[in-house]
């Protein structure tokens, strides 16, 4: 009878055991997936390859546009070409750009972007009806008063630089869809004259790039998006079960330049090593190489720093009312990071510049910006550390706001694994680091003497300083002083 109980109670145990391990589990299967610690969710993924959309807005937002965009034509047939993001914890800043277009281009919108692989961020907001929408580079920025075939539209603009096929408006340089004459197109029967320009001529009558009431780009417009497709994504899987790339242990070269087509002139303004995922910059005239130590081209890209396009079309209008500007905004390109890279070639079909990329070891990463920060402590720690490192001047190039730390460590100095940079400025800290996550950078060896620089948008009050911790100790505090070019 004993053994009885015994037996009972022991597979009462079990049961209550399983029982608690299945709810567990359940628990487990059931919880929401993580977020990236900048924001980024991910929507539809279909592998590492893809084409990556980002939405700075809501679920519901990104949602809508994106089935009203992969329910055209190309798209549709290529729906596994496509991953698509939405960060929605973010309001950015915008402009109502001279006053008639929604404009969201900034740094600030690039960096967060990069938390989501990102090659188009699409950013939503509610402006009133009278205010286009735009696209710049690879950034379109969507007024929701217009119908969401809009973004279609600007994203002719972005993935194949297609031209306005309404009139009046200014052609893109290296663009396909507007030509001067009707035997231009290959494989089609009709033409109609006015495409950017009265004596230009557009493949189809009514295409999405005329107006936005049409849902079709139509046959020839169609092959120029395929083709830059098919660019992007030839190295596509298809595996849909590989997770997403984790962009929070990602970093990324981010240059900032002005382009001027009137004086012929790249002008590049800052360079810095940010945090996050890189992606490709958009499609136009102007071109970027990274080119190695053994001057082979490792990889390249297209972008349009030449215009800016704003785009509306009322509920009683047939046809878009737009227009495009010469871009008075500087632009931002995400590069990857590589091993052995030399040089950083930005063309344009009558100059280039080259940006050198060997003091790469000594380029800080951005790991985060803090809003009224403690103050940073005043004293140093009684590690030996503390004098292992001495903060030679900490300066700033007022022609690129680029910022460098001269600094000297001692021939027999401790190990030192990670060098942090915070810069307090106004009500704001923020923090570069050298080693650990940052792999690029090297921390300086015992007995050398190195130059560290970063960048940054900031407008500098008189008071700015920089406090420097060499394995959370903190080395000293200093004072910037703009003192080299």
């Amino acid at each position: 009878m004993n053994k009885k109980l015994i037996i009972i109670s022991v597979v009462s145990l079990m049961v209550v055991a399983a029982t608690i391990i299945v709810l567990i589990n359940k628990n487990v299967l059931l919880s929401p997936a993580a977020q990236n610690p900048g924001g980024c969710n991910s929507l539809i993924y279909n592998g590492e390859n893809g084409i990556n959309l980002v939405f700075i807005s809501s679920k519901n937002a990104a949602e809508s546009y994106s089935n009203s965009l992969f329910s055209l034509s190309p798209f549709k047939e290529n729906p596994s070409a496509f991953n698509v993001y939405y960060i929605d914890a973010y309001t950015p800043e915008c402009e109502i750009y001279k006053g008639i277009a929604l404009l969201c281009y900034s740094q600030e919108i690039i960096e967060k972007a990069s938390s989501c692989p990102s090659d188009y961020i699409i950013v939503v907001k509610q402006e009133d009806s009278s205010i286009r929408s735009s696209s710049y580079m690879n950034v379109m920025s969507l007024n929701s008063a217009a119908t969401k075939s809009v973004l279609a539209h600007e994203f002719g603009h972005a993935l194949a630089n297609l031209a306005d096929e309404y009139t009046p408006a200014e052609i893109p340089r290296k663009s396909e869809n507007c030509q001067s004459g009707c035997d231009k197109f290959a494989n089609q029967d009709t033409c109609f004259q006015g495409c950017s320009k009265t004596d230009f001529y557009r493949s189809v009558e009514n295409g999405i790039m005329k107006t936005l009431s049409s849902t079709s780009y139509g046959q020839f417009d169609e092959s120029l998006l395929n083709t830059k497709m098919s660019q992007k994504t030839s190295t596509i899987t298809g595996s849909a079960i590989s997770e997403p790339i984790d962009c929070s242990n990602q970093n990324y070269y981010l240059i900032e330049g002005n382009y001027s087509q009137q004086n012929k002139e790249i002008k590049i303004m800052s360079r810095s090593i940010e945090q996050g995922c890189s992606g490709t910059n958009g499609a136009g005239p102007l071109n970027y190489s990274l080119i190695l130590e053994d001057n082979s081209i490792y990889s390249g890209g297209e972008f349009n720093a030449e215009l800016i396009f704003t785009d509306g079309q009322q509920q009683n209008e047939q046809q878009i009312s737009g227009e495009n500007f010469p871009s008075d905004k500087p632009f931002y390109l995400k590069i990857q990071i590589v091993e052995n890279a030399k040089s950083l070639e930005i063309s344009a079909p009558e100059t280039k510049v080259s940006i050198d990329l060997t003091d790469l070891e000594s380029m800080l990463c951005k790991v985060q910006s803090i809003e009224n920060p403690l103050p940073s402590p005043e004293v140093s720690c009684t590690d030996p550390l503390s004098s292992a490192i001495k903060i030679e001047s900490v300066c700033r190039n007022k022609q690129n706001n680029e910022m460098r730390a001269k600094m000297q460590r001692t021939p027999d100095s401790p190990e030192v694994s990670l060098l942090s940079f915070e810069l307090f400025n106004n009500n704001n800290a923020t923090k570069w680091i050298c080693g650990g996550s940052c792999s690029s950078c090297k921390v300086l060896q015992p007995g050398e003497t190195r130059f560290y620089y970063f960048s940054t948008d900031e407008q500098l009050a008189n008071d700015a300083s920089l406090a420097i911790s060499a394995d959370e100790c903190l080395l000293g505090r200093k004072q910037i002083t703009a003192a080299y070019s």
